[in-house]
């Protein structure tokens, strides 16, 4: 590193050099200044035009640099940590502020908290990584954090919770949001693919509806229609097996066994409806047909009101006892 000060780099000057990105310091020597004052660990640069820059001895810059490579790869200790199932809200372990540390009462009450709750046992949290490509669309639909968490660095971390879903985020400092981890309290069946097939005998054990808005969410300009609102059955087997149906936009009947994407769907709607089938006795095949009986009386006809009440119907023949 030459001479900041010979170079005339003081005061104002020396921070707009370092933050320039075709400025008089070379790429190392920015690199290395920009850890070294990283924002929200270091408030030198409010000293204005009294600031002095730091000596540029050979071994001050190494020793710095050897700190920076400390620092850094304790931050990815902790991101690879805190993304994994083995993080815990009760013990986020050393790696991690004291203050982060719930009191014993909250850790007593997170250790008896039921499947799914934020900060449960590792043992019960069952890694969805496919679900991370839809990241994008989760970010834009999630509540209020569950948990939120800064480091003395500014980095931002966060657990959100939608239905049977847990989403994990970190934040860097001066960096946008992005999903590192994605977690299910319920484990897939074992014996469940997309796509596999169902025995048309096998019974029906419960029937779930849903509703959920269409297209972009946000605020609504005045005046403009309501969102369209889309509606579909879950139909839950006595094998496990799940399925899903519903009228889409093109007039047709969707009929899809385990769909990967089941689960994030179902926790970014809202369940209108479950009820339980035992009594009705209703099978697979009663499903299939009265699915084929839509699709004839339907004759390729979409509309809101239609899609609700396939969704409505569907869950009235599944649980009408015979």
């Amino acid at each position: 590193a030459g001479s900041w000060v010979e170079a005339g780099l003081l005061g104002n000057a020396f921070w707009t050099a370092v933050e320039a990105d075709d400025g008089p310091i070379d790429t190392e020597d920015q690199k290395l200044l920009r850890g070294v004052f990283r924002q929200g660990l270091s408030d030198r640069k409010e000293e204005g035009e009294l600031f002095l820059p730091p000596s540029v001895c050979g071994q001050a810059v190494q020793r710095l640099r050897e700190l920076l490579e400390e620092e850094e790869a304790a931050r990815r200790r902790r991101q690879e940590h805190f993304c994994s199932p083995a993080f815990a809200v009760a013990d986020p372990g050393p790696l991690f502020p004291a203050s982060w540390a719930p009191s014993l009462a909250i850790s007593r009450q997170d250790r008896a908290a039921p499947p799914g709750s934020v900060g449960q046992a590792a043992q019960r949290k069952h890694a969805r990584p496919d679900y991370l490509t839809d990241a994008g669309r989760l970010l834009k639909s999630l509540p209020a954090p569950a948990f939120d968490q800064r480091t003395e660095d500014g980095a931002r971390f966060r657990i959100y919770q939608i239905g049977s879903l847990e989403v994990r985020t970190v934040q860097q400092a001066g960096g946008q949001e992005a999903a590192c981890a994605v977690y299910s309290s319920v484990a897939a069946p074992s014996q469940a693919s997309p796509d596999s097939r169902v025995a048309e005998t096998e019974r029906i054990s419960k029937v779930r509806q849903y509703v959920e808005k269409r297209g972009k969410q946000g605020e609504r300009a005045p005046g403009a229609p309501p969102p369209l609102r889309r509606f579909y059955v879950v139909l839950e087997t006595e094998r496990g097996q799940s399925i899903l149906t519903e009228l889409l936009e093109d007039g047709t009947v969707r009929w899809a066994v385990n769909p990967k994407d089941l689960e994030a769907r179902n926790s970014l709607a809202k369940a209108v409806c479950v009820s339980d089938c035992l009594g009705a006795s209703a099978t697979v095949r009663d499903a299939m047909d009265f699915r084929a009986d839509q699709v004839l009386s339907l004759a390729g006809a979409f509309s809101q009101s239609a899609s609700k009440r396939f969704a409505r119907d569907m869950c009235l023949r599944c649980t009408r006892p015979r």
